[in-house]
């Protein structure tokens, strides 16, 4: 939340840099895929429909 022209602002949906994250814990809940075959894909395919155009 931010305070703007004296009103509450709320933004949602900021994305962070994996190394800017505070905390990663890996495994801890059961996936679809492990953890290097999300590496793997995300490392091959954009993350949004966006980045394509780039």
């Amino acid at each position: 939340m931010m305070i703007e022209a004296g009103r509450k602002r709320i933004v949602r949906g900021f994305r962070r840099e994996r190394n800017d994250w505070e905390v990663l814990i890996k495994d801890h809940h059961e996936g679809y895929i492990t953890w290097r075959s999300s590496r793997g894909i995300s490392a091959c395919s954009p993350t949004t429909p966006t980045e394509k155009a780039l």
